[in-house]
């Protein structure tokens, strides 16, 4: 799949541009701050409805217009889309707006899955450094991609928690009795139930690429595989009792203590942790790993070339990192780069040659100049 035209309209440090898109490489390059990753960023909110660089959508705003708004025409499938997607602040209240093909879709999950994504940043590592909240997201990004019916259950299962975790509150509180509590138990074991399925499924699918990655990128020194760590050992055969045996801690704490919310990924080297004794050009290389991975995993299963977004990471990369990414850029469909410096990307090694677009991004300039 790839990405023909991008339109930018009041977007960070964009008041309005108009970008093609090469369909295998395009590169912005340039000093820090001006402009690069807002780019990317655009195009991840196209992607997924957020922007993997976190923040309030009232921040993307530039200046001090009440909203902003983003569009791009792509192909997938050898079918031609349009989505657009709009945010307006109006009455001190956020309003959203996404169009595919000119009609109104409600709801961020209807945006996630038009254009399928791998993101490269700095802030992966995150991945591995990061709290537990952050490998689970890399797992149901996959998921979402991969099904509809994960996302929809992922979502239902975050819904249903809140109103479970308000009904333990107003029980601590003395507002509500304990009874009140299995409506919510049914409903979040049904949801639950399929999530931890899908994720325990996924983990042994996706170790098979994984552990390949990992072994080329280490030149065969790393043998790493990732499993998936319970809340409870057994949330997999009864979340329902589970859940209905621990209303006293959970009263307790005010909150819902175990399920898929609480999850983590963990990294083992031979059956065992290795987190804990890595350095960090290997934690470096796990990243790496996950996102290649992610890659390949997502073009297998769905059978098209994911679009790759990158984000100034080739600074931190070793020779047989950058190796890895050489690779992965010579076997992708499109990929979008941002790097401070050409020289980052060697060009003598891409099998690409001169099919590509490169765009300066300078500090005076709104909008970016083709060269």
């Amino acid at each position: 799949m790839e990405i023909e035209q991008l339109y930018l309209k009041s977007f960070r440090s964009y008041k309005k541009a108009l970008i093609p898109l090469h369909p295998r490489l395009t590169i912005f390059y340039g000093s820090n701050a001006v402009g690069k990753t807002n780019i990317l960023e655009a195009i991840s909110i196209l992607s997924t409805g957020k922007s993997f660089r976190g923040g309030l959508d009232k921040d993307i705003v530039k200046n001090y217009d009440n909203g902003y708004y983003i569009a791009c025409k792509f192909k997938k499938n050898n079918k031609n889309y349009k989505l657009s997607y709009a945010f307006q602040i109006k009455n001190k209240k956020n309003n959203y707006k996404a169009k595919l093909n000119n009609k109104v879709i409600k709801g961020r999950q209807f945006i996630i899955g038009q254009i399928i994504s791998v993101i490269f940043s700095p802030s992966d590592i995150m991945i591995v450094d990061g709290s537990p909240l952050y490998r689970r997201r890399f797992i149901d990004a996959i998921l979402s991609y991969q099904s509809k019916n994960y996302l929809h259950n992922i979502i239902s299962y975050n819904q249903t928690l809140r109103q479970r975790n308000a009904v333990i509150k107003n029980i601590k509180n003395n507002k509500s009795v304990e009874k009140s509590l299995e409506l919510w138990d049914y409903t979040l074991e049904k949801y639950a139930s399929f999530v931890i399925k899908k994720r325990i499924q996924f983990i042994t699918d996706f170790n098979v690429i994984f552990s390949e990655v990992i072994y080329n990128i280490s030149k065969a020194r790393d043998k790493i595989e990732i499993d998936i760590s319970l809340s409870h050992p057994q949330e997999k055969k009864d979340y329902l009792k589970v859940l209905q045996s621990n209303y006293r801690k959970d009263i307790s704490l005010g909150y819902t203590f175990y399920g898929p919310h609480r999850q983590d990924l963990i990294f083992k080297e031979n059956g065992k942790e290795c987190l804990s004794y890595f350095s960090q050009g290997q934690k470096r290389s796990l990243v790496l790993g996950m996102r290649l991975a992610q890659f390949y995993f997502l073009k297998k299963i769905l059978n098209l070339s994911p679009l790759l977004i990158i984000d100034d990471v080739f600074g931190d990369l070793d020779d047989n990192r950058r190796a890895s990414f050489v690779k992965l850029l010579e076997k992708c469909g499109q990929a979008i780069i941002a790097t401070p410096n050409l020289e980052d990307l060697n060009f003598e090694k891409l099998n690409i040659r001169g099919e590509n677009f490169k765009y300066k991004i300078p500090s005076i300039f709104s909008e970016p100049i083709l060269i």
